[in-house]
């Protein structure tokens, strides 16, 4: 339970500066009264980690102190907070520590200060905002828009659990290829039941001109207050500031909201400077069809050729089993079965890379087994490839058109196409060993 006392502001004279990232949203808590939550978010790379029973364990003491400006009366809340990472996290860094606390205040103007100390290093943030809160409204209003990085359904009451939704939220407000979706909530208070009215998003650059704008979306009140959500991608804009515009209307009121967010292009914190290419890997790494996630080649396909060399470095260096050295040891290692393809299954003016026996290797690896039965009266020449990993995979390519290029005829990957009378060329059905679902 959180302790909240009316005492004087105390102002701590030697807080350093870091990155520490809060956002404030207001909410109406009741008739006169409004509910502050303040989210805040510290990267993992900012805090110091120790061993703790097994554990790498970061503990950081946060201080929220709100003063009222006119009155000087002030609420404060303090609470210690642990951070864990994994072995693997340790090299980069790239979560974040996420807290949450809140207030219930009444109209007024208010400074609002939260101070972080990290209990190891003894560093410590801050960042101070000032809040003004009207007075209460009888007539329709908005809530302030929490920008998230997921918002789920949540019966469990967490600790960022709002009216029966979890809304994690993203207080950077910086959003990436690794996370390019944009979660909103807020809320809408005093519309009338059965009251007709729409909402649209609206994108705007740094400069205020309109980049993306949604279609209305036409709905009737329920009578009460209630929550509004939805999601807008980032992936088609480029780096830079944007402002994201929420619009409420109807045949008497129209009401917005604005918020900020930020579009990096970068999906790491690997420092690109530190990463030198020799002119081989250049001319290798880029070839990533058959490695990449279908989400991982959508954001490729959306980057400018600054951002595709940011993208395709920290692709390699997170399949590293140690991405600190920036030594590329995978890319290296895909390389040299690139050029093993090249050697074995070329033909004509086809590279081994871009045939089917190339390509199944290229993404699965050498096989645990492998059988070349040469052509015979009346059947064709192939190849049985047999993988025990994975609960069994099978791939069989097979000279059809008795050119010497082999094509896959048939697999029981799913994911992989064959063709569709593939049985009509298998005359042993005992080679069949394992089967497509």
């Amino acid at each position: 339970m959180k302790n909240f006392l009316i005492l004087s502001m105390m102002f701590l004279s030697l807080i350093v500066n870091a990155e520490i990232f809060t956002d404030v949203t207001v909410f109406k808590a009741q008739k006169d009264l409004y509910q502050l939550i303040c989210d805040i978010e510290i990267p993992s790379a900012g805090i110091t980690y120790k061993n703790v029973d097994g554990k790498l364990t970061g503990l950081v003491n946060i201080r929220a102190l709100l003063r009222n400006m006119e009155t000087n009366q002030s609420v404060n809340d303090e609470w210690n907070t642990k951070s864990l990472i994994s072995k693997s996290e340790e090299i980069n860094r790239h979560m974040s520590l996420l807290d949450r606390t809140s207030f219930v205040l009444s109209p007024g103007k208010y400074e609002f200060t939260v101070i972080a100390h990290d209990s190891f290093s003894m560093k410590e943030w801050s960042k101070v905002d000032t809040i003004v809160l009207d007075s209460m409204k009888e007539t329709p209003f908005l809530s302030s828009p929490i920008i998230a990085f997921t918002i789920t359904k949540d019966s469990l009451n967490g600790k960022f659990t709002k009216n029966g939704y979890a809304v994690v939220p993203n207080p950077s407000d910086r959003f990436t290829l690794s996370n390019p979706i944009i979660y909103i909530y807020n809320e809408v208070y005093n519309l009338e039941k059965d009251t007709p009215y729409s909402v649209d998003y609206e994108i705007l650059n740094d400069a205020d001109s309109s980049i993306l704008k949604t279609e209305p979306v036409k709905k009737t009140a329920p009578g009460f207050d209630f929550v509004n959500t939805n999601l807008i991608s980032t992936l088609a804009l480029k780096e830079g500031k944007y402002k994201l515009r929420i619009h409420f209307y109807g045949d008497f009121f129209s009401l917005t909201k604005e918020t900020s967010f930020e579009k990096a292009l970068s999906v790491a914190t690997t420092d690109i400077s530190n990463v030198n290419l020799s002119d081989e890997q250049m001319k290798y790494y880029g070839l990533i069809d058959y490695l990449a996630s279908e989400k991982e080649l959508s954001q490729y396909s959306q980057l400018d050729s600054k951002g595709k060399h940011n993208f395709l470095i920290n692709f390699w260096l997170r399949r590293d089993d140690s991405p600190n050295n920036n030594k590329m040891e995978v890319l290296d290692d895909f390389i040299k079965n690139v050029k093993f393809v090249n050697s074995q299954y070329s033909s004509g003016h086809e590279d081994g890379y871009k045939s089917d026996r190339g390509r199944i290797f290229l993404k699965y690896g050498s096989p645990d087994e492998s059988m070349v039965i040469p052509m015979s009266e009346g059947a064709k020449s192939y190849e049985n490839w047999i993988y025990y990993r994975n609960s069994g995979m099978q791939f069989i390519f097979m000279d059809i058109k008795g050119f010497g290029k082999y094509e896959l005829l048939y697999t029981n990957i799913d994911s992989e196409d064959i063709p569709a009378n593939w049985g009509n060329y298998i005359q042993d059905e005992n080679m069949i060993q394992f089967y497509r679902n």
